[in-house]
């Protein structure tokens, strides 16, 4: 087959067929399907090209963000671009191109289903000794009604910075102590109460106030477990406390951090200015007026 023929199949009606044909007898290289889902979750761009410049992420700051899809797919056509000679080239790229980028996209969402639609992938950086301090920093983004969203990266770029990236516009995003940070609730000689009944942990307005009959020996601060667990316990009308009862009150958590994104919705309609058009002005006045 001629170059001609070919230039003039791959711009008629068998486009599609004849890239199903490629696709099966030579299909795109795995490898490079995963070198693509990585560099749409910008694994390969320097640093100073994510941060422009310095004074946009100060120390202890924190910076929430959206990825445009006009610029991860030119970057997708700037990597794909390599070895192209010819117009025939160009053609069969073009070709290929709707199956490349439904791998990629199934790369990144890690599902074998074709039709795999991602959303708007969004994330945040923090640049704060907090990363620096726990290794173990825990973050995870929610949809309404506190529906997990996947978290597609989650890496330190430095000591001190962190960079997440989620398969869709958050509307929560919660910042965690790591989970081995649990530690004993006593401090200064006080336990904060935790309800035992409906909202179970949460914290009561008493506290449990420690003396020398709490503790075996005071010099080293060995506690008297069962004098401590009968105070608490006297504390809530009981004779005594269940084990699990009584572990809720000594323990006390990892924090939590919450971001509450109450303009996802704003957001979200921002990608419907390109698709519907009709819908345009209404959008544009809904979002800057």
């Amino acid at each position: 087959m001629t170059t001609k023929e070919l230039t003039n199949l791959l711009k008629g009606e068998l486009t599609n067929e004849i890239a199903a044909y490629i696709n099966s007898e030579n299909p795109f290289p795995e490898t490079m399907i995963s070198w693509l889902a990585e560099l749409v979750l910008l694994h390969h761009v320097p640093f100073n090209n994510l941060i422009a410049d310095e004074n946009l992420l100060p120390n202890e700051s924190l910076r929430l963000f959206y990825l445009d899809k006009n610029w991860t797919n030119a970057m997708l056509d700037g990597a794909l671009s390599i070895g192209i000679h010819s117009e025939r080239d160009i053609l069969l790229q073009q070709a290929m191109n709707d199956i490349i980028r439904t791998e990629t996209n199934k790369k990144l969402a890690n599902v074998d289903d074709s039709t795999v639609q991602l959303g708007t992938i969004a994330g945040l950086i923090i640049r704060s000794s907090i990363v620096s301090n726990y290794k173990g920093l825990e973050i995870a983004g929610f949809e309404h009604n506190d529906k997990p969203i996947k978290t597609l990266r989650i890496e330190r770029l430095a000591t001190n910075i962190l960079f997440v990236l989620f398969d869709t516009v958050p509307t929560k995003v919660e910042i965690k102590s790591p989970s081995e940070s649990r530690v004993l609730a006593i401090v200064n000689n006080e336990i904060p109460t935790r309800q035992l009944d409906n909202e179970v942990g949460k914290f009561t307005e008493e506290t449990v106030t420690l003396n020398d009959s709490h503790f075996r020996n005071t010099e080293k601060r060995v506690l008297n477990i069962s004098a401590l667990q009968q105070t608490i316990a006297q504390q809530f009308g009981k004779n005594q406390l269940s084990s699990s009862e009584f572990g809720i009150q000594l323990m006390k958590s990892p924090k939590v951090f919450e971001l509450v994104n109450k303009n996802v919705e704003l957001l979200m309609s921002r990608e419907v200015i390109v698709e519907k058009e009709a819908d345009k002005e209404l959008i544009f006045n809904k979002l800057f007026k």
